[in-house]
C-alpha cells in the first residue's frame, strides 16, 4: 500500500521518518526531477557477496542444513 504524507524539512533541511521509517540505513536516490526516493539498504562484505554469486557454494551449503544427521567425521592429526 502506497501512503503520502505531508513533511516540512526543519532548520537543518533534515526531515524526521518516524514509524514510516521500516530500516535505519537507506540508498538515497535524487531524481533528475528533484525527487528524492529512500530505498531500505543493507551493507554487506565483499566476500559475502562472493558467497551470494557463487551458486555452488550457496547449494552445497543448502545441501548440507537440510541433511544436519549426515556429517563427515574426520580424524585429527594430534598435536606432539
Amino acid at each position: 500500500m502506497t501512503t503520502t504524507t505531508f513533511t516540512q524539512l526543519d532548520a537543518r533541511k533534515r526531515v524526521t521518518l518516524g514509524s514510516a521509517a521500516t530500516s535505519t540505513q537507506y540508498l538515497m536516490t535524487v531524481e533528475d526531477n528533484g525527487r528524492i526516493v529512500l530505498d531500505p539498504a543493507v551493507v554487506m562484505t565483499q566476500v559475502e557477496r562472493d558467497y551470494l554469486e557463487n551458486t555452488e557454494a550457496r547449494e552445497a551449503v543448502s545441501r548440507a542444513l537440510s541433511r544436519p544427521n549426515e556429517t563427515v567425521q574426520r580424524s585429527r592429526k594430534k598435536a606432539s
